[in-house]
């Protein structure tokens, strides 16, 4: 999996990861961060993708997913709370999305890294 950036440059884009980076567990759309930023829509998901590496979407997705990694291997949370804890309201919608990034469903994730493997 491709690391998510930590910071670029001072523009609105860095300012905008920041925010995402404390926020990841809301519900945050793309227009409403453009909006914060005074920016369109179509030239904040732009600017995003080229200083991110990532669309606005995906970069969440990741910021998320390497959070449930965490709270996988180091609580004893159940998916569905873990789910929830992200702002997932489907615990099987946030399964398919881990599966998609990490390639194995979270409760094989938690199995692996609590068992001793």
């Amino acid at each position: 999996m491709k690391e998510v950036p930590t910071q670029t440059s001072g523009t609105p884009i860095s300012k905008a990861v920041d925010y995402l980076k404390l926020h990841f567990r809301e519900k945050i759309r793309l227009q409403e961060l453009a909006d914060r930023f005074h920016l369109s829509a179509a030239y904040f998901g732009q600017q995003f993708k080229r200083e991110t590496g990532y669309s606005f979407h995906d970069y969440i997705l990741h910021l998320r997913i390497e959070e449930a990694r965490k709270l996988l291997r180091r609580t004893d949370m159940l998916v569905s709370d873990i789910a929830a804890a992200l702002g997932y309201q489907d615990s099987d919608y946030f399964s398919d999305k881990f599966k998609a990034v990490t390639g194995e469903l979270p409760s094989s994730y938690k199995n692996k890294r609590q068992g001793g493997a």
